[in-house]
């Protein structure tokens, strides 16, 4: 697996930055997913993760259906099992929608623990870590990409866990184009 921020990094940002994070390296391989060969309600699950993380990191709650999509979106991977770049963009975006769950429930994690912030917060940075490992296992420039929202997510200073402040993740929000080097060939 390729090595990307490290978790203890992650836990320095508050979970709307790591969920950012996460859909963001999720997205930037969903192209591989939507080619990958498998059945369209096996994609739209997998899409359906993506957009559920991306909703989470804007602030809103996931819905009852996110909730289903994020959790069929981990068993459709294995719908892709043929093509291995596809199979690991479908996980980067089960890992992705695994951070918006955890962050959804970073305050009550942290009144739990005893007000334990970086404890609070762990459970979604180690997933943004994973979707970030899955994605970058899955295409090539995808490393250099989410180094580049990780230092951008430092800079901006979104508040620190439990709750910090909502980020929209597209590429018109603050944290700019997918791909900061352009699209890469394989897109």
């Amino acid at each position: 697996m390729t090595e990307i921020a490290f978790v203890v990094d992650l836990n320095q940002l508050p979970p709307h930055a790591i969920v950012a994070y996460a859909a963001r390296c999720a997205r930037r391989v969903l192209p591989l997913v939507e080619r990958g060969g498998a059945p369209q309600e096996s994609v739209a699950a997998v899409n359906g993760a993506v957009e559920a993380a991306e909703r989470t990191a804007t602030g809103h709650a996931l819905s009852d259906a996110e909730l289903a999509a994020a959790a069929r979106a981990e068993a459709m991977a294995a719908a892709f099992a043929g093509n291995p770049a596809a199979s690991h963009a479908a996980r980067a975006a089960s890992y992705a929608a695994r951070a918006a769950c955890a962050a959804e429930t970073a305050p009550y994690a942290a009144a739990s623990f005893g007000g334990d912030a970086a404890r609070a917060a762990q459970a979604a940075a180690i997933a943004a870590q994973e979707a970030a490992e899955s994605a970058a296992d899955a295409a090539h420039y995808t490393d250099y990409a989410a180094r580049t929202d990780y230092d951008r997510l430092v800079l901006l200073n979104r508040g620190g866990p439990p709750l910090g402040l909502p980020l929209h993740c597209s590429e018109d929000g603050p944290l700019g184009p997918l791909w900061p080097e352009g699209k890469p060939s394989w897109l």
